[in-house]
């Protein structure tokens, strides 16, 4: 997740998304964001993460779904072609003249603003699925298919989909929280955000909770092979960094948000229940093929 602001495009990203000028303000007023504004996000966050989480629980124990060893291939690759389509269509919008539909769509729904996000509280999901440069998506979908396909097994496709959703909401909402924070106590300009960092991160804390060993390269080091609890601690410490100088150029809220939040869900053993009963229906689908 990035976080940038200049007075271009209204219909794009927050990267592109002019913030109007404002008073310091805590209440959701039109001087500025307030902590108000976050109640309708928060909500749907709220609401989002218990439907999916429960949803995926009572399919994963209840109905004895059988084990798909093509879901994770085709669960990764969904998501992967949502996000090009996505990005596809934020090249394509400079071009339109005439704003539409579409225009209105992604101009809402594609980045998720402190100062609009109480209209569109679904925001701190879509956004999450929302690239406006190639590098950004680039690195962000090779994260979400090398860390996905580590954790998609452990967690089978209903409890990958809920974390992963869950994890893109909640990253949103610390980005969304920070931004208002900034705003009342240093008078700066709110900025929107959107990608799927504040979800990979999650996705990468978990694994690395249960393979701190194992070796990872990082862009910057590409034939130096780090060991994955090192490197995801680095990456911590620097958005704490971030976060609490300042710094914009990144979503570092969105960030520590999900990393730690997957670390906090891998230390909570994934959960333990939830494995036992998914280990107890694979054995029962094996043992019904005389396996």
């Amino acid at each position: 997740m990035t976080a940038h602001r200049s007075p271009a495009r209204d219909y794009a990203t927050y990267r592109d998304l002019p913030s109007p000028r404002f008073r310091p303000s805590p209440f959701g007023t039109s001087s500025g964001p307030g902590w108000s504004d976050l109640r309708r996000p928060l909500a749907f966050t709220v609401l989002f993460t218990g439907a999916s989480f429960g949803g995926a629980w009572y399919l994963d124990t209840e109905t004895g779904q059988e084990p798909d060893p093509d879901a994770r291939t085709r669960v990764l690759t969904t998501l992967i072609a949502v996000n090009l389509a996505v990005f596809a269509t934020h090249q394509v919008l400079p071009y339109v003249r005439v704003p539409g539909p579409l225009t209105r769509l992604v101009g809402r729904y594609g980045t998720v603003h402190p100062v609009r996000a109480h209209t569109t509280p679904a925001s701190v999901l879509t956004s999450g699925f929302s690239h406006s440069e190639v590098w950004h998506l680039g690195l962000n979908m090779v994260g979400l298919y090398t860390i996905g396909s580590a954790l998609f097994d452990l967690l089978g496709r209903n409890q990958f989909l809920a974390f992963y959703g869950s994890s893109i909401c909640w990253s949103s909402m610390a980005q969304l929280a920070a931004g208002v924070y900034a705003a009342r106590r240093r008078g700066t300009s709110p900025r929107g955000s959107l990608g799927a960092s504040g979800g990979i991160y999650a996705l990468l804390g978990v694994v690395a909770w249960y393979a701190p060993t194992s070796s990872v390269y990082l862009i910057f080091l590409p034939f130096v092979p780090i060991q994955l609890g090192y490197a995801f601690t680095g990456m911590i410490a620097l958005d704490t960094l971030g976060l609490v100088r300042g710094w914009h150029t990144f979503g570092h809220a969105a960030h520590l948000a999900g990393g730690l939040g997957g670390l906090l869900y891998g230390v909570g053993q994934v959960p333990e229940a939830w494995m036992a009963k998914r280990k107890q229906n694979m054995r029962r689908y094996l043992s019904r093929w005389g396996r």
